[in-house]
């Protein structure tokens, strides 16, 4: 009577523990798929901000590239402003100076300072 008791007693301990076992991989295998979803939904939205990053990046560098062309062309413009403002009064004197070196003293030269 004892043996049979023990013996049932085993037997309903190993089928518990079957039982537990069976549980918890169950609830482990429930965790992981619960996990790989997890993972899987955060990579595509990491993708995504990745790919809007980039779009941006290239916006970016789009508009630097066209405010450097309009740096480059509005300096060259002010750069031949200058210039001409410098060189037009720079011309008569020199157009009057070789009036007077071809011997004609009756101009005289005429000049403005700012």
């Amino acid at each position: 009577m004892f043996l049979s008791e023990g013996v049932e007693r085993a037997n309903r301990y190993t089928q518990t523990l079957a039982q537990y076992e069976s549980k918890r991989d169950a609830l482990v295998d429930d965790m992981t798929q619960a996990i790989r979803s997890y993972i899987a939904l955060h990579e595509q939205q990491i993708i995504a901000v990745l790919s809007e990053s980039h779009e941006r990046a290239k916006q970016a560098e789009n508009i630097t590239r066209q405010l450097m062309v309009s740096g480059v062309v509005f300096g060259m413009g002010l750069a031949g402003i200058a210039t001409f403002s410098i060189l037009r009064p720079l011309r008569r004197v020199q157009r009057q100076i070789r009036q007077i070196g071809q011997g004609e003293f009756r101009t005289s030269i005429q000049g403005e300072v700012p």
